[in-house]
């Protein structure tokens, strides 16, 4: 059986780093050390895994670790978009954006109001210019 400090390699650094001789993270060191380890949770969900505790164990860091987005490097993200680039200019078609994206969600359809507000910007004449929307992740 692996934990996930062990899968996750650093995290029981971070953990001991944070937890010091108590063996328990202060609520007010969590995001830092969440953050530390590849994650990144936003301030109300750092508040919703942390539930009202002060500390958190080493267990119950390893399960906020996994309850949380990962860092995911802006290259790759770019290389991503790029397979949909059909002419390699660095945009891609809004209305396939919506469709593959659509087709990713395992909770159905894209609305357009979602579509706008996520590339809010970076759409001309119906091309999403992902090389630009990418810097801003």
């Amino acid at each position: 059986h692996t934990t996930p400090h062990k899968r996750m390699g650093g995290a029981a650094e971070v953990f001991a780093f944070y937890g010091g001789p108590a063996g328990a993270i202060p609520a007010k060191h969590v995001s830092t050390a969440l953050r530390a380890c590849g994650v990144s949770p936003s301030e109300d969900e750092v508040t919703a895994l942390l539930g009202g505790k002060t500390q958190v164990s080493n267990a119950e860091f390893d399960d906020m670790i996994g309850k949380c987005p990962k860092d995911i490097p802006a290259d790759i993200v770019s290389d991503l978009f790029s397979v949909f680039d059909k002419s390699g200019n660095g945009t891609i078609s809004i209305n396939e954006l919506k469709a593959h994206l659509s087709e990713a969600m395992a909770t159905g359809q894209l609305t357009e109001p979602e579509l706008k507000q996520m590339t809010k910007g970076f759409v001309t004449k119906g091309q999403l210019n992902y090389v630009e929307f990418v810097k801003t992740l």
